[in-house]
């Protein structure tokens, strides 16, 4: 008898598990996400609850954009996730298959928030490329702008240092 239950208990959290979280719910737990990276006090459960809503999303492009956007940009978050941000930019990326100027924005910022400047210019210049928006498209070149100067700041001392080793 024990083990018959067990086995119902497991398949019904299974079930559970594998069952979108619905739109009222999400915003709830997106909100409790932000609450807890603003106020620091339990990192482990915040990084539970992001990979909760990353899971619960499931393939929502939107949804899941604007969590990555969120996590990348909101003020006062104490300690950025920004695995948890690249992922989350990566399945919205996945789920509208590189077609939303927004969302590859998005995607574009993930990098260049997590070092990866050259990969970031890459997937600016097709956001500018998807974009047909006039407004978008002059914050996306503004962008573009400031990640290609970030590449250009941080080539000068690698050409620096290399003529300085050529010189000895």
């Amino acid at each position: 008898m024990k083990t018959r239950h067990g086995l119902w208990l497991g398949l019904a959290i299974f079930a559970l598990a594998a069952v979108p979280i619905r739109a009222a719910d999400v915003e709830e737990q997106m909100q409790k996400y932000f609450e807890q990276v603003t106020s620091g006090k339990d990192e482990a459960a915040a990084k539970k609850l992001g990979d909760s809503i990353l899971t619960g999303l499931d393939k929502d492009a939107n949804q899941l954009n604007e969590f990555a956007w969120k996590i990348l940009t909101e003020d006062g978050i104490k300690n950025r996730d920004l695995d948890l941000a690249m992922r989350v930019a990566k399945a919205a990326y996945d789920a509208c298959e590189g077609k939303s100027a927004a969302i590859v924005d998005t995607y574009a910022r993930a990098l260049f928030d997590t070092g990866k400047v050259a990969d970031a210019i890459k997937f600016q210049k097709k956001a500018l490329e998807l974009c047909d928006d006039d407004n978008l498209r002059t914050e996306l070149e503004d962008t573009l702008k400031r990640y290609e100067k970030k590449a250009s700041e941080e080539k000068k001392p690698a050409e620096e240092k290399k003529a300085t080793e050529e010189k000895k």
